[in-house]
């Protein structure tokens, strides 16, 4: 709203209610236009810093919203994030770590359900809605995760997860179905491809009727998982690979032999609970075949610190013909210095970087 974006927050707060009021006469308070006046007044008081009249209205917009449209919608999973960002605002980790987790579950099921048959267009738009969640979790794990060790294990499988997202393409599925040779077989998958795609826009969008929404929505749902039922029957194996793989840092342990240690090195924009800091940040987190409790988030340091003077210092290194004695000792000391006690005994390292360290 222009009102919000004036940080006209009054005049915002008096045309959400205005609205709302319109939509409960005419709706009734139990429809998601109804819950998202709700959570848009509540996104007004936690911009203001008002935290206790904000709480109340994202609870009641969440349950509106799972009632409605069930505890798997994507606006369940925003709804979530937010109200995981309120806690954040206010230093109640306890609070947001499971908000944050349950958000995230539903945007991966909705992920690995729909995304691999949604057109490009809308494909492109389910990743605009999670654009804002990697930096903001990221920020969540790089606060808290000396006082939760496990978040930079979440971070490490969300950082998957989110590279994964590519992996997958319906095209690619049917040229798999297709090799089969099985006629009926490629003719199941169009059809739940089709059928998969119509679910995927209905869920993502809201409901005209919600009871009809519903009732369509399930109808689909049942016919989809007898028709991979049926796939199965025909071309076994392929069947499962229409489900993305969800790789997690447990697997990277085990496909790691000893002496080998796995960097994944992760850049993100940084937000402080209550707004963004204006600086992003760079961390590793590293594992290697002994980490049992998962990875060790290694902060690096500022983007414009790496990016500037280290990496300077790095190409100085790497295209200069006669480099300076002391070339690559500054972007040494900001990026691999701050790794040597997680690293020191490996014999191999797999790095996965981001970045300027792509380069």
């Amino acid at each position: 709203m222009q009102y919000t974006e004036r940080h006209q927050y009054a005049e915002a707060e008096s045309a959400i209610k205005r609205a709302a009021a319109i939509q409960e006469k005419s709706l009734g308070d139990k429809n998601p236009f109804y819950a998202l006046s709700l959570q848009n007044r509540a996104l007004i008081y936690t911009n203001q810093g008002k935290y206790t009249e904000a709480e109340p209205l994202f609870q009641r917009s969440l349950v509106i919203d799972e009632e409605v449209l069930g505890k798997e919608h994507l606006t369940v999973a925003q709804i979530l994030s937010n109200y995981a960002m309120l806690n954040y605002a206010e230093g109640k980790y306890a609070q947001a770590a499971p908000l944050w987790d349950r958000s995230l579950q539903i945007l991966k099921h909705q992920f690995s359900s729909h995304f691999p048959y949604m057109s490009e267009k809308d494909r492109l738009s389910f990743l605009d809605t999670l654009s804002f969640v990697f930096p903001l979790y990221s920020s969540f794990c790089f606060t808290y995760h000396q006082q939760d060790p496990e978040l930079a294990g979440k971070l490490y499988d969300l950082v998957l997860w989110e590279k994964g997202m590519v992996a997958s393409g319906v095209a690619a599925m049917r040229a798999r179905v297709a090799s089969s040779g099985d006629k009926e077989a490629l003719a199941i998958f169009e059809q739940l491809a089709a059928d998969r795609g119509r679910l995927a826009n209905l869920r993502n969008g809201p409901p005209g009727d919600p009871r009809q929404w519903a009732q369509t929505v399930e109808q689909l749902e049942e016919a989809s998982n007898r028709l991979e039922i049926s796939l199965a029957r025909h071309v076994g194996p392929v069947a499962e690979s229409l489900k993305l793989a969800e790789a997690t840092w447990r697997d990277i342990v085990k496909a790691l032999d000893p002496g080998d240690a796995a960097v994944e090195i992760v850049r993100f924009e940084h937000h402080d609970g209550k707004q963004w800091s204006g600086k992003s940040f760079y961390v590793a987190l590293v594992l290697n075949s002994q980490s049992a409790r998962g990875p060790t988030l290694v902060k690096l340091g500022e983007a414009t610190e790496i990016e500037g003077n280290a990496f300077a210092d790095y190409q100085d290194l790497v295209t200069t013909k006669l480099p300076a004695a002391s070339a690559g000792t500054h972007f040494y000391q900001a990026v691999w210095e701050p790794l040597k006690s997680e690293v020191k005994t490996a014999k191999r390292i797999f790095l996965a970087a981001d970045g300027v360290l792509n380069l």
